[in-house]
């Protein structure tokens, strides 16, 4: 994992893309739908993989719901996955 300055300095690049083009966040939603829907299917790497992405966005979740997404957006996707899932975590 890189030094956490380092990991700022990659979501401060990734936030004006994602704020130019909130497309990429509803496309980015349907995508991780998808995957959670399918993770039977997914091999041991596949998901410790993703377990390891979504320790990330708790990780950041803060920085996430401040300068990423929006509450709409939020809200959207906790409606799509259950209570357990990181989607709920992302909150101030």
């Amino acid at each position: 994992m890189p030094a956490d300055r380092d990991v700022h300095t990659m979501l401060l690049r990734v936030r004006p893309l994602l704020g130019a083009h909130p497309e990429i966040m509803r496309d980015y939603l349907f995508y991780r739908s998808e995957v959670e829907f399918q993770r039977d299917r997914l091999d041991e790497a596949e998901q410790k993989a993703l377990k390891r992405f979504d320790r990330f966005l708790v990780k950041w979740r803060a920085w996430i719901v401040r300068e990423v997404y929006d509450e709409a957006t939020l809200a959207e996707a906790r409606d799509q996955f259950g209570e357990g899932h990181w989607w709920w975590r992302l909150k101030d």
